[in-house]
């Protein structure tokens, strides 16, 4: 049977500690998002043939709104129909640029939300 020394057992509780840590500011980050409190990050990388790209989506319109005919002059009325996202996309291309890239999706979470009216 194998034992776990005083050492082992310190590094295990930091890699689970970290772990943890890692998770729940995740989990944080993304709550903050969607509530506005935090702005959601841009970000344009590409490392050879891969490309990351993080982006806020314009407010595209709620098809379930409960302003079914809003005043396109009235902010506010539009705001209540209109949702945003905040996405992270992979995008891999192999071979030459004119062959379809490997698209992943990473993240698609909604930032603020349907409000009512």
């Amino acid at each position: 049977m194998y034992q776990i020394g005083s050492t082992g057992r310190i590094a295990v509780i930091i890699v689970i500690a970290t772990l943890t840590l890692l998770v729940g500011g995740t989990m944080g980050v993304e709550a903050a998002m969607q509530r506005r409190i935090l702005a959601a990050p841009q970000l344009d990388l590409r490392a050879g043939p891969v490309y990351i790209r993080a982006s806020a989506s314009t407010p595209q319109p709620v098809p379930a709104c409960p302003s079914r005919s809003p005043n396109a002059n009235d902010m506010n009325a539009l705001a209540v129909c209109s949702q945003q996202f905040y996405v992270i996309l992979v995008l891999i291309q192999h071979g030459t640029p004119d062959d379809t890239p490997w698209i992943l999706q990473l993240l698609n979470v909604p930032i603020g939300g349907e409000r009512s009216a």
